[in-house]
C-alpha cells in the first residue's frame, strides 16, 4: 500500500475520514488524497502520525520503525500532542511546564482523594 492507503487505514481504525482528519488538522480539502501522486514532507507525516497516534512507519509502510513512546489511548495522545507543541520553547520552559503539569495532577488526584 501507498502513503495514502495507509493514512486512510490509520485514520478509519480510529474512527476518522480523510476528510475529517483534514478538517481537524487544519489542511486543506483533499491534500491528503494527493499523496496518491506526491509524497509529503516529514513534517507533514509526522504531524499525520503524532495526530492518529501511530508511529511514522505505519504510514510510509516500514513497519520497522516502531516506538514504545506511542501512547496506548485518546487521552495519552492528547497529552502527547499537547507536549509536543512545546518543541519551540526554550529547554528550561518546558521543563517548568512539565513541573506545573506534574503538580496540578498531584493536587488533582489529592483533592478527589485518589492518592494520599
Amino acid at each position: 500500500m501507498g502513503i495514502y492507503e495507509n493514512v486512510k487505514e490509520a485514520a478509519e481504525k480510529r474512527g476518522y475520514s480523510i476528510n475529517r482528519l483534514e478538517k481537524e488538522m487544519g489542511l486543506p480539502r483533499s491534500s491528503i488524497s494527493k499523496y496518491n501522486r506526491n509524497t509529503p514532507s516529514a513534517e507533514r507525516l509526522q504531524a499525520i502520525a503524532t495526530f492518529l497516534n501511530v508511529p511514522v512507519g505505519d504510514l510510509t509502510g516500514d513497519t520497522s520503525s516502531t516506538s514504545e513512546f506511542t501512547a496506548r489511548n485518546e487521552e495519552e495522545r492528547r497529552l502527547l500532542v499537547l507536549f509536543r507543541n512545546t518543541d519551540s520553547v526554550p529547554e528550561e520552559e518546558r521543563e517548568e511546564i512539565i513541573r506545573h503539569f506534574e503538580s496540578t495532577v498531584d493536587i488533582y488526584l489529592k483533592a478527589k482523594g485518589i492518592i494520599k
